[in-house]
């Protein structure tokens, strides 16, 4: 039996693997998001969460892209990028996902061949949502939407806040 535990302040609900790494963060808003080497059982790189705690995780292997589903309502997409030398991996801030007001995000899952992200959520609801081929940016970070809309679930794409050091 390993233990990797001394990173974080809250419970554990999320976790992810790549390759030689577990990735792990805090349930609490003030917690961290944790990059661990499997070979070396330690963790290498902590991000601390700036914008709630993190329900729930998933890895596109393809594009090298975590995302991390927080209590904020917003789906952070996270670049994997490889270190110099091969040593260890660092994650750079890529897009937030915005999805209806539909409670949390409880679940995360990727359905590759039709580019869709799948999500369940506290409203007792799974969605599947096609993720644009090009990453457009919307600037516009106040996206309100009808009752109508919630149903359907539409995402805008926001420009990602910079990873705190």
């Amino acid at each position: 039996e390993h233990v990797m535990g001394d990173k974080h302040s809250s419970p554990v609900l999320a976790a992810a693997t790549y390759g030689q790494y577990l990735f792990s963060a805090d349930s609490a808003s003030a917690g961290n998001l944790c990059v661990w080497d499997l070979n070396l059982w330690k963790c290498v790189e902590e991000y601390p969460l700036i914008h709630g705690g993190t329900l729930a995780m998933t890895i596109d292997h393809e594009r090298g892209l975590l995302f991390s589903a927080c209590s904020d309502s917003v789906i952070h997409v996270w670049s994997i990028k490889p270190r110099s030398k091969g040593h260890s991996i660092a994650l750079e801030p890529a897009y937030r996902l915005r999805v209806p007001n539909v409670g949390h995000v409880l679940c995360l899952g990727l359905l590759h061949k039709e580019n869709e992200l799948l999500l369940g959520s506290q409203d007792s609801c799974l969605r599947a949502v096609t993720l644009p081929v090009e990453w457009e940016v919307n600037e516009e970070f106040g996206l309100r939407q009808s009752e109508d809309e919630v149903s359907e679930c539409h995402i805008a794409v926001f420009p990602a806040v910079p990873a705190a050091k």
